[in-house]
């Protein structure tokens, strides 16, 4: 399975300039042809994150998604957001939850900028969904089974079946037998 790689920053002075307490990486996967992009911003303070975030993802939306990306390269760009602070849920939520150009996701425990391996190890994560074992089955089963509610299901739609049209009156009985049946 492909795994998030850095990538150089030499194309960031611009933004590096513009957002200079924040520290920024770049990282990207090839999946089916296309790559994947996910950049990473981290800012010292909670102040700093909830009023420049917008701002830095407007400035990168405008500065460096090109046109010659695919409609599938377009919308799976990614930024991830990190704060020396813990971050509050309040924040996490409207962050990841706005949908202006990007998909944001939150690194919700305080720390440092990040090294690169957990960077890449969280996008795996999140992203990629690396932490998923998927197994073909070993054997088949045989008959499957059908649980009781299953049964009630199959029983009540063969006599509807049965009876004919569906409508009002066919409702109200069955309600009817449905409430006067022991709990």
């Amino acid at each position: 399975m492909s795994s998030f790689t850095r990538v150089g920053s030499e194309n960031f002075t611009s933004i590096e300039k513009e957002f200079s307490t924040a520290s920024i990486k770049h990282f990207a996967v090839n999946q089916n042809g296309a790559k994947l992009r996910a950049f990473y911003c981290h800012f010292e303070t909670i102040s700093e994150l909830s009023n420049l975030w917008l701002q830095w993802i407007s400035f990168l939306a405008s500065e460096y998604f090109k046109d010659d990306l695919s409609i599938f390269e377009k919308m799976n760009i990614y930024v991830l957001f990190s704060c020396n602070e813990d971050i509050p849920k309040s924040i996490q939520f409207s962050i990841e939850n706005n949908k202006f150009a990007v998909r944001k996701l939150i690194y919700d425990k305080s720390c440092v900028s990040l090294p690169d391996k957990e960077i890449i190890n969280f996008l795996d994560r999140k992203i990629l969904s690396s932490h998923i074992n998927i197994e073909e089955p070993l054997e088949e089963k045989g008959d499957i089974e059908i649980s009781k509610i299953g049964t009630d299901l199959i029983r009540e739609y063969n006599r509807a079946s049965n009876i004919g049209e569906v409508n009002d009156a066919f409702f109200k009985e069955w309600l009817e037998a449905q409430l006067s049946k022991e709990i």
